[in-house]
């Protein structure tokens, strides 16, 4: 005879430990897929070939118009300004940057360097040009195609380069870039310390 004791004796078991820690284990792994996959197709998209990463150089290459903006910190606002850039291929295949600003004096302020791709290291670099030609690697450079740029930060041992200092290239669709400087602030933050926005020269009118 089936008594009301042997029903209730009839229930289902209650999970066993191993099986809580093989349902746990199961858990984990499917969230940690699901905040891996993106991660790891964000790194992919950030990968370049060396032709992509020189095809993206290339956009820099031509004689510019630069609308530059410098921050002045002892008056706490930034000045404005103009000047021209000149980025071409030198005989290594790096892009030879060069620009010049004018001051508020009139004169003009000369600045250049080498932009280049590393097929070795996987990475942009930027090696600076002194007034007598030296030069010195100072930066090194990857990819950012969420804000389609190329971000540097200081080379390992430029102790005279604080390693806050962050240079931006910055590339339009309607052609343009920017070159932006960011230096720290003193108080964890990352300010615009100059921007240099170059542009196609414009085309003069013919008179009539």
């Amino acid at each position: 005879m089936y008594t009301p004791k042997q029903k209730n004796a009839v229930t289902n078991p209650k999970p066993n430990k191993t099986m809580k820690k093989i349902i746990s284990f199961f858990l984990l792994a499917a969230v940690l897929l699901a905040w891996t996959a993106p991660n790891a197709s964000a790194q992919h998209r950030a990968r370049l070939t060396t032709e992509q990463a020189n095809d993206l150089l290339k956009k820099s290459i031509g004689s510019w118009e630069i609308k530059s903006v410098t921050w002045q910190p002892w008056l706490s606002k930034f000045a404005f300004s103009s000047g021209a850039a000149s980025f071409r291929y030198d005989d290594d295949g790096c892009v030879h940057e060069r620009l010049a600003i004018e001051q508020p004096d009139g004169r003009y302020e000369e600045t250049e360097g080498l932009l280049r791709y590393s097929e070795t290291n996987k990475r942009f670099e930027f090696v600076q040009i002194d007034k007598v030609g030296n030069t010195n690697l100072i930066m090194f450079g990857k990819w950012d195609p969420d804000f389609n740029m190329i971000a540097f930060s200081p080379a390992k041992g430029q102790k005279h380069i604080s390693d806050k200092v962050i240079w931006q290239y910055f590339f339009f669709d309607d052609g343009s870039f920017k070159k932006v400087i960011r230096t720290p602030d003193g108080q964890g933050n990352s300010i615009i310390a100059a921007e240099f926005h170059c542009l196609q020269p414009k085309v003069a009118k013919s008179r009539n």
